[in-house]
């Protein structure tokens, strides 16, 4: 790209010089300008065209030192975002959960099924801190039951019980319901995030939506 652009000034200055030469024997000796040996007067003195070609040529590398700087800030700045960037993924916490024990069973022969369980509620990655869970359950859509958990921090090697609020649902399987747990957060550093796990059934059993932390 350097190279390139060396060569456009180069030809820039072949052509000036070629047109130059054009015009001066064109209007030869009909103007002080174009006479040869060059009248002082005119075109000024040696020490005058020093000077020129000396500004000329500070100018072009001051230029080009600046712009090289300019791609140097630029390029610590890609490299400072991706450090950044790397280090809020090194101290990011998640979540997971996992159901446990979970029962679809007949509350009597001839009545609905009663849902009921663990979530265990794990730690990945990193610490989190001020975690709050709000838990819904809905039944076709309807909210059913709702409550709030909440912790100080909860570290990665710890896993967390969270009691499946006991519901009831059509003995024929016919009825759909979801669990969600919706998670605020932070990291070590104060960053915030909220993190959404579902928990739905399809008949008589039971998958897990697991949707990526969002920082906020």
């Amino acid at each position: 790209m350097k190279q390139q652009k060396s060569e456009i000034i180069v030809n820039i200055f072949l052509l000036a010089l070629v047109l130059f030469i054009i015009v001066f024997f064109l209007f030869y000796d009909k103007y002080d300008l174009f006479r040869f040996p060059f009248e002082a007067d005119v075109w000024g003195t040696a020490s005058d065209w020093v000077m020129i070609f000396v500004t000329a040529i500070t100018a072009f590398y001051l230029y080009q030192s600046l712009k090289s700087q300019r791609e140097i800030q630029l390029m610590q700045q890609k490299v400072t975002k991706i450090e950044e960037y790397d280090y809020l993924m090194k101290i990011k916490p998640d979540f997971k959960i996992s159901i446990d024990r979970c029962t679809i069973k007949p509350k009597n022969l001839n009545g609905p099924q009663v849902v009921n369980g663990l979530a265990i509620l794990e730690t990945e990655n990193h610490t989190a801190i001020n975690v709050k869970i709000l838990i819904r359950t809905y039944i076709n859509n309807e909210l059913r039951t709702e409550r709030d958990e909440s912790f100080d921090y909860r570290e990665p090697q710890y896993e967390t019980a969270l009691k499946i609020d006991e519901f009831e649902i059509k003995r024929d399987g016919s009825d759909n319901f979801h669990i969600t747990y919706n998670i605020t957060y932070q990291d070590v550093d104060g960053n915030h995030y909220k993190k959404r796990i579902k928990v739905k059934n399809k008949g008589l059993r039971l998958s897990l939506v697991n949707y990526p932390a969002e920082r906020i």
